[in-house]
């Protein structure tokens, strides 16, 4: 009978917890109203950003009160008094999360009032993808960390370098990537990161972001955040099971868990530190990546464990970890360099991509690996002002590959110029559905680089004077299929004050001038590979000096829904043609 009567308080329990929060939901709602509603009002401000400044607030609210709920687990006379009720921990823990969720849904639903009161637009509440479940999960790692520490302030630490656990992990690979690009040629951290997060680690999908892009949800979003619910359910009861109660009051009441938090964190600052140095010698760089971890696990320990004496059993741990650690790097730089020479064959690659647009080879994997067909680069969503030379004829492949042979033997090309970026990407999608990405960093201060820039211009020069390049970077004049059904206009404007000399010309009437000009001007070029990486130096388009007698023109398609801008082409010596039918000097 006494065990039914236990079994049975769960609900005047969680009466009696929602109860104890009346004065909380009485503050949070004057909270949460003045600031998303009479503020904005009062100072006529932008809405919105009040709404987001509210569910902040929200984010506060409910993380302050995971913590005072869950602080009886860190005073030695509170354990005892709740350990005295009928109730079991795992009850105590339960109501505490049913609370706290309720409560949560109340202030969602404030907010919600806000934003309709303020009829913001509908994309706003997308963000509510992002976050419920974010909620959801904060208030069970609040949980969790009040049972794997002793302190209430260390619970309120350990709930946050919880939630960012997978972004830690994030920092640690992208740690060992580094490593392996300061090591390995033609090997890019970003690049390998890139890949590693859109094929296994998909953090945006972990974490909902994703969801908030497309502004919808699925079958998916609802899994995920069943299988990481159940998950830290799963963790808690385990941890409510096994924890120590002797230990409440320290920091850590796992020994095993102040190990994890302490081994992780070590490894932060030795990458944040490689992050921010990327030109520094890579012999230099891991010599201190290894003093830092060290430096670092010694004092978190001893803050852990309140004494600057660390015992041999940390030091060991310590050593296994690194060792583990050099490992796994080890295994990782060893498979890179056996790839580092490979060039795949022209015959087996369905497109490819050389350039320095590291930002569109993510756009086109994004896409993908969402399953959608590349078929005509002209069409696709990442060019925006630019074009991106996605190639598919294979003797243009074949030059390509030509270019990555060379690269592999010699990254110097002397540039007249200083440019932001040194770099050059190389990109394969193979008909098997694999792709393989290569970055390198050229040496562009090299005095003795004829040779390299002879070479490099011979192969480039091959590709810049193919048909299908002109297709791409010049699709309204080339492109055939392209042009037809669609409705292009030119303006001819001065590139020394901006004045439109011809506004609104069909782009019909020049149109034949500009391909004379561009044919002629594609015939030979000095610097050929650099105009073939920097997309924004197509012949056409290179720097001139700015005076009255320069102009360019402005290119632009006239849609159902819109204006699309594609291009200028500054009117330089090349473009004699469409000059002299301009009547420009």
């Amino acid at each position: 009978m006494e065990l039914n009567k236990i079994k049975s308080n769960f609900m005047p329990l969680l009466m009696n917890s929602i109860k104890g929060k009346r004065n909380w939901y009485f503050i949070s709602t004057i909270i949460i109203l003045v600031t998303t509603l009479l503020v904005p009002a009062i100072l006529k401000a932008d809405a919105e950003f009040f709404v987001f400044f509210g569910i902040v607030e929200l984010f506060i609210i409910v993380y302050l009160n995971c913590l005072i709920d869950n602080s009886f687990l860190h005073s030695d006379s509170k354990l005892a008094y709740y350990l005295s009720k009928p109730a079991s921990l795992k009850k105590l823990i339960t109501v505490s999360i049913v609370s706290n969720l309720i409560f949560t849904c109340f202030l969602l639903f404030l907010s919600v009032i806000s934003m309709i009161f303020h009829s913001l637009p509908d994309e706003i509440y997308y963000a509510y993808y992002l976050i419920i479940p974010w909620l959801i999960t904060g208030i069970i790692l609040s949980a969790l960390s009040s049972v794997l520490t002793g302190n209430t302030i260390m619970a309120g630490l350990m709930t946050i370098f919880n939630f960012v656990l997978p972004w830690i992990l994030y920092v640690i690979i992208m740690f060992v990537f580094s490593i392996v690009e300061n090591i390995v040629l033609g090997f890019s951290a970003d690049v390998l990161m890139e890949t590693f997060t859109s094929v296994f680690y998909k953090l945006d999908y972990l974490y909902f972001i994703k969801y908030v892009e497309k502004g919808s949800f699925d079958i998916y979003y609802l899994l995920i955040l069943i299988v990481i619910v159940a998950v830290l359910l799963f963790i808690l009861s385990k941890c409510m099971k096994r924890r120590k109660n002797e230990n409440t009051g320290n920091f850590m009441v796992f020994d095993g868990y102040k190990y994890f938090v302490s081994l992780l964190a070590s490894l932060i600052l030795p990458a944040a530190f490689t992050s921010m140095t990327p030109e520094s010698g890579v012999t230099g760089k891991i010599f201190i990546s290894i003093v830092l971890a060290v430096l670092s696990y010694y004092i978190i320990i001893a803050v852990l464990e309140k004494s600057f004496r660390i015992s041999f059993f940390s030091i060991k741990l310590f050593a296994i970890f690194m060792m583990v650690f050099i490992i796994i790097t080890s295994g990782t730089v060893l498979f890179a360099n056996n790839n580092k020479n490979f060039v795949p064959k022209a015959e087996d690659v369905k497109m490819a991509y050389v350039g320095n647009n590291a930002y569109a080879i993510r756009q086109i994997n994004s896409s993908i690996n969402e399953n959608k067909e590349v078929e005509n680069p002209n069409d696709m969503e990442y060019h925006q002002y630019e074009k991106t030379a996605l190639f598919k004829e294979i003797e243009n492949i074949k030059s390509i590959t030509e270019l990555h042979k060379e690269l592999l033997t010699n990254q110097n090309y002397g540039f007249e110029e200083s440019y932001y970026s040194s770099n050059i990407v190389i990109a394969y999608w193979m008909k098997d559905g694999s792709y393989i990405i290569r970055s390198y960093k050229l040496n562009v201060d090299n005095e003795n680089s004829d040779d390299g820039n002879k070479n490099k211009d011979l192969i480039a020069e091959k590709i810049i004077n193919s048909k299908e390049l002109k297709n791409i970077q010049y699709s309204y004049l080339y492109d055939e299929n392209y042009y037809k059904n669609k409705t292009f206009y030119i303006d001819v404007v001065n590139n020394k004050n901006g004045d439109i000399v011809v506004k609104n010309m069909n782009l019909n009437n020049i149109r034949e001038y500009l391909i004379k000009d561009v044919d002629d001007s594609f015939v030979k070029s000095d610097d050929a590979f650099r105009t073939l990486i920097y997309s924004d130096m197509f012949y056409g388009k290179e720097a001139i000096e700015v005076n009255e007698n320069s102009y360019y023109l402005e290119i632009r398609e006239e849609t159902k829904n819109g204006v699309l801008y594609f291009n200028q082409i500054y009117l330089n010596d090349d473009f004699k043609n469409t000059k002299e039918f301009l009547n420009l000097k």
